[in-house]
């Protein structure tokens, strides 16, 4: 499980959210992401393979490149579906 946030510039959050709730379903995470023109927060869990790949996915773009997330290793995904808006 992992938790994370950063305050950069988010010029459409909407469209954004759509971007990171297609990612999050391609690796099947699952949990909650907050989007605003501020930044983004959020507390996901998967396989750690999906973990990796979304998060490889979002520093990606630049506002996110340097984003730190706090892990806690759990035997199961507590989460059943992504919840982002």
């Amino acid at each position: 499980m992992s938790a994370f946030y950063k305050f950069a510039r988010v010029d459409d959050p909407d469209a954004f959210c759509a971007a990171v709730a297609a990612k999050a379903a391609e690796y099947d995470v699952a949990g909650s992401v907050l989007i605003a023109t501020e930044g983004i927060n959020g507390t996901v869990a998967a396989s750690r393979a999906s973990t990796d790949a979304f998060f490889a996915w979002l520093r990606r773009d630049e506002r996110f490149g340097d984003l730190a997330t706090k892990e806690s290793l759990v035997d199961f995904v507590p989460f059943k579906r992504l919840r982002s808006r």
